[in-house]
This record gives structure tokens, C-alpha cells and sequence, in this order.
């Protein structure tokens, strides 16, 4: 299994199966590739943590927008649709 993900030695396979190591894009891919499954449900984990860091970052940058009064709105509405709700935008 580590030479079609492109290892060289013959632990990286096992690191990535007990969670100890997570995979690089490109072995994420070659995985995805192997087993016909997307990435995110190979590597569950990993995309929900980025998932959840996204959202917390994208509510935060709404905030400081949103203070600022001058944001562009279409900044705005990709926020709303990267949080998942739907805070009044300024007219």
C-alpha cells in the first residue's frame, strides 16, 4: 500500500490508519484514486476539523466587516453562506 501512495518506507500506510500522521493533499488524492471515495470521507476527521477552523474564521472576518461599515456586500453573502446563517447585511 505505501508504494501506490508513493512511500518509500512501509509505516506511513499504518500512521495514516491509526490517525497518528495525516496525509499530505497528494496522498489524500492518491487515496481518494485507490479506493474510489472522496477525501473527506476517507479522512473524516481532518475535514471536519478544517471545516469547523473555516467557519470560526469566517465568523470572525464577518464580525470585523460588519464593524467596519464599509464592507463590500458580496464579501458579506459568501461569509453567510460559509457560516450558515443569515445576518442582516447593511443596505
Amino acid at each position: 500500500m505505501d508504494f501506490l501512495l508513493g512511500a518509500r518506507g512501509g509505516s506511513k500506510t499504518s500512521r495514516y490508519e491509526h490517525f497518528k500522521r495525516t496525509p499530505n493533499l497528494e496522498t489524500a488524492f492518491a487515496c481518494e484514486a485507490l479506493f474510489h471515495a472522496p477525501a473527506r470521507e476517507l479522512f473524516a476527521g481532518v475535514y471536519a476539523r478544517a471545516e469547523r477552523r473555516t467557519i470560526l474564521r469566517a465568523r470572525l472576518l464577518r464580525k470585523r466587516l460588519l464593524a467596519k461599515k464599509l464592507s463590500p456586500r458580496g464579501k458579506l453573502i459568501l461569509l453567510n453562506t460559509v457560516v450558515g446563517d443569515d445576518v442582516n447585511l447593511p443596505a
